[in-house]
């Protein structure tokens, strides 16, 4: 790593140093990509790895007070890490779990883990092929009882000056103008799902929620 190799006297600073250093080289938070390899039977990532987990034990005990292994079944390997409660479990595609049945996966997370998920995305197409086999949207939602959002995303590419910011996307009740009509009905049908998810966590018990209902938001990505 860059910084023992330009710096050789990296280890010989007090320890209570090299930890605070350690620490800055924390990300802020990310939204995880969660993809699931059926070649290799692995839970997988298309984010960059953490580099620090890797340069040293005292790097790495480090980073495991923050980030946790991502396990949603015991059955198979993971290497994702994720701090769960700052960064946000995005089910992006339809590869990304091996059963087909996300609900039971994220059940499965560790009892002590579940309930420090906060975030969690799922891509609009994942969402309505979910409905099929699960009307009910609150089936991946209840047993995460501590999200504080569920952001469903619509992906879309711009380019050149229709490029929106990623401040942008991530704001709620977001008005697009202009554009075909696919992408028009597609919008419509995205704020329809975010409408029926909001309705179904209002009339939910809220013992079901310990820390208050999840904010639900639709992205444009």
């Amino acid at each position: 790593m860059s910084v023992l190799a330009d710096f050789p006297l990296f280890s010989c600073l007090p320890a209570e140093l090299r930890l605070k250093i350690y620490a800055q080289t924390i990300p802020s938070p990310r939204v995880v990509p969660i993809r699931f390899s059926r070649t290799i039977s692995q839970y997988q990532t298309t984010e960059p790895q953490l580099p620090f987990l890797q340069v040293c034990r005292e790097s790495r005990q480090l980073y495991l007070t923050v980030y946790t292994l991502l396990r949603l079944s015991p059955k198979y390997a993971s290497t994702i890490y994720i701090n769960l409660e700052e960064d946000t479990l995005f089910f992006d595609s339809l590869d990304c779990s091996p059963e087909g049945d996300l609900a039971l996966d994220l059940g499965r997370i560790r009892n002590e883990d579940r309930g420090r998920v906060k975030r969690v995305a799922f891509d609009i197409g994942l969402w309505e092929v979910l409905r099929v086999f699960r009307w009910e949207g609150l089936s991946e939602v209840c047993v995460l009882g501590g999200l504080k959002s569920v952001a469903l995303v619509l992906k879309r590419e711009r380019e050149g000056d229709e490029a929106i910011s990623r401040t942008e996307l991530m704001q709620d009740n977001l008005q697009i103008q202009g554009g075909g009509n696919t992408f028009e009905e597609d919008i419509r049908n995205a704020h329809f799902y975010v409408e029926e998810l909001k309705w179904e966590i209002e009339r939910k018990d809220e013992d079901v929620w310990k820390q208050g209902r999840p904010h639900v938001q639709l992205w444009l990505w």
